[in-house]
């Protein structure tokens, strides 16, 4: 019996040491995601002039984000709107239609697909929840459930694994089977020490129909640079 035991013991720790790498993978996601939140932070204050299309209208907006105080400026052209926000989740404050209102980090502009969570690395979290949902050679796909630090009940992201930025964002809200959101981000260049993405394309879903493409195409070009003495 006694030596029975001890084989059973000897097979359990010989399990333990020769265990797939699998099982170290939450530690290796956390640091993977803590790379690209510092690779979506700002080290130095950065500007940008950005370039919207949606439903064929045209229209400028501007970006300023001063790390050091927390805090980003944007300013639509059309339409006078303007906010002081965040780097996170929190509400800020905006002007709109000459008056002062809080305002929410997934909240557009009017007449726009320019949110203020677009300028900052949404996904913070603890990470309790996120999980590796697919991967290749060159992307990773996070899924993570968020709903106790953002409006959304489940976001998926596509990181590219070299750059470290997210290529493609799903955006899940009321239920984890209602799409209701989808981002792609492409033309990534160097503003610094960090990858940026050049051209955003947020693509509204109808509420309910879950796949569904709303009419309304949307580009958003953001030439971002380093400010002035930065």
């Amino acid at each position: 019996m006694h030596a029975m035991m001890r084989l059973a013991v000897a097979v359990i720790v010989a399990a333990t040491l020769t265990a797939p790498a699998a099982f170290a993978m939450p530690s290796d996601l956390v640091a993977f995601l803590e790379r690209t939140e510092r690779m979506a932070s700002y080290p130095k204050a950065v500007a940008a002039d950005i370039s919207m299309e949606r439903g064929g209208v045209r229209d400028r907006a501007f970006l300023a984000v001063d790390p050091e105080a927390g805090k980003m400026f944007l300013a639509v052209h059309s339409s006078g709107w303007r906010a002081l926000m965040p780097l996170d989740w929190n509400d800020g404050i905006a002007v709109d239609s000459g008056k002062r209102t809080p305002w929410k980090a997934d909240q557009p502009a009017p007449g726009t697909d320019l949110r203020p969570m677009e300028f900052f690395p949404f996904w913070r979290s603890n990470y309790e929840t996120a999980f590796i949902s697919d991967e290749n050679r060159t992307e990773k796909t996070i899924t993570f459930y968020t709903d106790k630090v953002s409006p959304y009940a489940l976001m998926v992201l596509t990181f590219d694994k070299t750059r470290l930025v997210p290529t493609m964002v799903k955006y899940y809200q009321g239920s984890t089977k209602t799409l209701v959101r989808l981002r792609r981000n492409a033309d990534f260049s160097m503003v610094g020490s960090r990858h940026r993405a050049l051209l955003c394309t947020p693509a509204p879903l109808r509420h309910g129909v879950p796949g569904a493409a709303d009419v309304t195409s949307s580009r958003l070009f953001a030439a971002r640079r380093l400010a002035p003495g930065a």
